[in-house]
């Protein structure tokens, strides 16, 4: 089995577009006529997070390649 190495600049793109899916999610969510419940309580939180650490990871990935450059 081959593992394909991918670069930071890679890693980043796809952290990026992780992080675009997930604020589209959430976007999407919120446009979503739910009632009050547990589940759906549980949803936006979970996108709040989601969306909020997917960020975290692409600007970290987004600062590592820069440093590399340097």
């Amino acid at each position: 089995m081959t593992v394909q190495t991918k670069s930071l600049s890679d890693l980043q793109t796809q952290a990026t577009m992780l992080n675009g899916l997930a604020e589209a999610t959430a976007a999407i969510a919120n446009d979503v006529q739910t009632v009050n419940s547990k589940a759906s309580n549980g949803l936006y939180a979970l996108l709040e997070v989601l969306v909020q650490k997917s960020d975290e990871l692409a600007r970290d990935l987004e600062r590592l390649e820069l440093e590399g450059r340097k």
